[in-house]
């Protein structure tokens, strides 16, 4: 009798890890490495563009930064200061593929995250 008490709750639970266990391995914030690609910014027409292959850490855009491009497969935090401590807002982050406009003296960071939204 306390066998087959035991034996519902036992298998409701089985059933829930089991069910939870790919969710979790499908979040790309568990399974993703570190970005790959390469973050291009553009300053002025009479400077090279600036190239951060495989960027990690934050990165200090170069003076009069104007546009960056995010080639990578992860987000991109824009920071308004050259030490990624003040967000760039409104526009804190870049999806992979796209681009925004950015701080003269600004910086980024490249992260793991799932939406655009600053989590805060």
């Amino acid at each position: 009798m306390l066998l087959h008490r035991l034996a519902a709750p036992l298998a409701t639970g089985l059933l829930l890890a089991a069910t939870a266990a790919p969710a979790r391995a499908a979040d790309p914030r568990r399974t993703a490495g570190p970005a790959k690609g390469q973050i291009v910014v553009f300053a002025t027409e009479l400077q090279t563009a600036t190239v951060f292959t495989d960027p990690q850490g934050c990165q200090r855009l170069p003076p009069g930064a104007h546009v960056v491009v995010n080639l990578t497969n992860v987000f991109a935090r824009l920071y308004a200061d050259p030490y990624c401590k003040v967000p760039a807002v409104p526009f804190v982050t870049v999806k992979p593929g796209y681009g925004s406009h950015v701080s003269a003296v600004g910086s980024l960071k490249t992260e793991l995250m799932t939406t655009s939204v600053d989590p805060g």
